[in-house]
């Protein structure tokens, strides 16, 4: 990759895996209302009926240009993200 406005080659580095498979970095997209996501939005934050592989196969796209994740990856991410989004539903129960 070409940096703009130079002659000088920059190399890409791939983004590690704990900052792609993050689930805060997960939940910052979702909620995020200009997250150019097909599925994911604010108003479904927190619904666990809702949640689906699509969802984070639209997160790593968009977010780190991933088309095709592992797939047992991506059904682990998934399983986290639902214990995090359980426990944030807890949380907001107890607080009534």
């Amino acid at each position: 990759m070409w940096k703009f406005f130079t002659r000088e080659v920059v190399e890409i580095f791939p983004v590690p895996q704990y900052i792609v498979f993050n689930v805060v970095n997960f939940n910052s997209w979702f909620i995020n209302p200009g997250n150019n996501a097909v599925y994911a939005n604010s108003g479904i934050f927190l619904r666990l009926d809702k949640l689906d592989e699509a969802h984070i196969t639209d997160y790593l796209e968009k977010c780190y240009g991933i088309v095709d994740g592992d797939c047992e990856d991506i059904k682990e991410f998934e399983k986290e993200i639902r214990e995090d989004w359980k426990h944030k539903i807890k949380r907001r129960a107890s607080e009534y």
